[in-house]
């Protein structure tokens, strides 16, 4: 474990003790995103869309167990799949996240966006169900001042990487009162 991994850990040890869980602290999230009615709400919500129905919600599913490294400790906070095999991954990034946290975040979008990809079929002229990667964060890491920021993988010469697509939810933006 990194000295950053451990510094987290603290923070989200000092944060439950104090008893000021949000949505988006691990046990509170995994709790509320349990219920696949909420699970489906929210989603609908977060993606601005009326039409994904799911089928099964899952909270912290390891990458083990969907055919990643069998050493990994990574997990998946909430993977659900929807009509048509739609994949969705939500990730929460509490309040305590700071700015110059941006690159872990990006870095795991990208990790898994990757896993997603391999867990759709890989069968050539077969089309791929849709397949996101959905970021909630506290703050505004992107510093975009948008509620919605969708991050494209691409190469440097521009070709598409994978097929999930990852988007990222700006609650610090969303939450902002209008000037008046």
């Amino acid at each position: 474990m990194t000295q950053r991994e451990r510094f987290r850990l603290l923070r989200e040890k000092e944060v439950y003790e104090k008893g000021d869980m949000c949505a988006l602290d691990r046990p509170m999230f995994e709790f509320v995103f349990a219920h696949k009615d909420i699970a489906e709400s929210m989603l609908n919500a977060m993606m601005l869309r009326g039409d994904i129905k799911l089928q099964e919600v899952r909270t912290g599913v390891p990458f083990s167990a969907c055919g990643g490294d069998p050493k990994s400790r990574d997990r998946f906070a909430l993977l659900a799949l929807g009509e048509g095999n739609a994949l969705y991954n939500v990730e929460p990034f509490p309040v305590y996240w700071e700015p110059q946290d941006f690159m872990d975040v990006i870095t795991l979008a990208g990790r898994h966006a990757d896993m997603m990809d391999r867990l759709l079929t890989s069968e050539e002229n077969v089309e791929k169900p849709e397949s996101w990667v959905v970021l909630i964060t506290a703050n505004d890491l992107l510093h975009s001042g948008r509620p919605i920021a969708h991050i494209k993988r691409i190469t440097p010469d521009g070709e598409f990487l994978g097929h999930t697509q990852v988007m990222m939810v700006n609650l610090a933006v969303l939450n902002k009162k209008k000037p008046e």
